[in-house]
């Protein structure tokens, strides 16, 4: 099937709060265009402090987040969140991929922010983060056999960083705001060599570990017929692991702060023998 250029658009939000004992509302709301077909789309994953895990979904006139000067709001009747997020450090903002078929722009509009979050009656506080992502080109074009991403919030300090690994390996971090050229980004660590700082994640809540990916799009079809059948095996059947962790931030071996970070790793390097198996 031959995919034009202008077959697929998505734009998606990803907002969070981590509260100071560790629970986490982590919310998503995206709109997905294809051909002349349009899905909107929120979601809320929130994990409680037994450290239960739960999730809400609706394919329906979300609530779309909203800014007004240093604050966001996102109010979703549906999904019962009212929640705003009071801006604490400076955007920042990255193109991930561009080619002849489109791009993918990331705008973190809150690398940190006081949030405050009303959540199905209950009430949250904690620090924030806000994003939004738009991708005009074919997700699986995006040169990338694993990607990783997290941010860390404390009230001095916060990393935001991105990781895309294929054939070359890029990637952007920022610390207070301030691009870092060197660091070292693994699954339990980050080292900014230059500074001599390295930030320990010690994945202590496993929020998701799931073949994303193939789940949401099996809940998309009925909305956009034949969108399965274009997917490659190794983007469909990715492997996503997310975390959130307790977070401490040293420098030369000195502890400068600790707070929460959330994290992931999409692992893209399926071969096609999975797809039987989901079958």
């Amino acid at each position: 099937m031959t995919v034009k250029k202008s077959d697929f658009d998505l734009e998606k939000w990803y907002l969070d709060c981590v509260t100071e004992s560790g629970e986490v509302f982590i919310g998503y709301v995206a709109t997905l265009k294809w051909k002349n077909l349009k899905v909107p789309y929120s979601s809320v994953i929130f994990v409680d402090k037994k450290q239960q895990v739960k999730v809400s979904t609706r394919f329906s006139k979300p609530g779309h987040p909203v800014m007004a000067g240093n604050e966001l709001s996102w109010e979703d009747p549906g999904l019962k969140v009212n929640g705003h997020w009071e801006k604490h450090s400076s955007a920042v903002e990255a193109k991930l991929h561009e080619n002849e078929f489109g791009r993918l722009l990331w705008q973190c509009y809150q690398p940190s922010s006081k949030t405050r979050i009303s959540y199905k009656g209950n009430f949250y506080t904690g620090l924030g983060y806000a994003e939004k992502l738009h991708l005009n080109d074919l997700p699986w074009n995006i040169d990338m056999r694993t990607l990783r991403w997290g941010r860390y919030c404390s009230t001095t300090d916060n990393l935001v960083w991105i990781q895309l690994a294929g054939d070359s390996t890029r990637q952007w971090l920022w610390h207070n705001g301030s691009p870092v050229d060197s660091a070292v980004i693994l699954d339990d660590k980050i080292n900014i060599t230059r500074d001599e700082i390295t930030l320990k994640l010690d994945r202590s809540v496993m929020i998701e570990s799931e073949q994303k990916i193939f789940n949401t799009v099996k809940s998309l079809i009925k909305y956009l017929p034949g969108f399965d059948k274009i997917i490659p095996a190794r983007f469909l059947y990715a492997d996503e692991t997310k975390w959130r962790s307790h977070g401490q931030l040293f420098k030369n071996g000195i502890l400068l702060s600790e707070g929460w970070a959330i994290h992931e790793i999409v692992d893209f390097s399926h071969d096609h023998r999975k797809r039987k198996n989901q079958k």
